[in-house]
């Protein structure tokens, strides 16, 4: 959320430097509570949900930004190919399985993954950056 606030337009809006302010505070409050158990207990809660709902994208969703948000890259890659099967018409889960896919330097297949989230969404500025990312690293 922090990222997006700061970039346009919601980084033109009003009271926005204030929004950021307390968005960081809250982060702050909770990083202590963030540490190596805790993480294994939410990683265990999610999968346990997952077992129960294994077609809710939103869990698969949550669950890839945590797991990339806690060092691990890999599964959060396989959480969002799965949100992408259950949701294709979405290009987030296009982007972010590209997005993933340039940090393994595999840019063919990024490109691939990238150009279908900017035909779905061409409005969106971050599908069209990664894919210059992806095709400049690519040469």
């Amino acid at each position: 959320m922090l990222e997006r606030i700061q970039t346009p337009p919601l980084s033109t809006q009003l009271n926005n430097e204030r929004r950021k302010a307390a968005l960081e505070s809250r982060m702050a409050g909770l990083r202590p509570q963030m540490n190596a158990e805790n993480a294994q207990t939410t990683r265990k809660t999610f999968q346990k949900l997952l077992e129960q709902r294994p077609e809710d994208y939103f869990l698969h969703q949550e669950f890839a930004v945590f797991l990339e948000l806690s060092g691990d890259p890999t599964d959060a890659f396989a959480e969002w190919q799965r949100f992408r099967e259950l949701l294709p018409q979405d290009s987030l889960g296009h982007y972010q399985t590209g997005r993933l896919l340039i940090t393994q330097q595999r840019y063919a297949e990024a490109e691939v993954e990238l150009r279908t989230a900017v035909a779905i969404r061409p409005g969106r500025a971050d599908g069209w950056v990664e894919l210059g990312n992806g095709l400049a690293l690519q040469k």
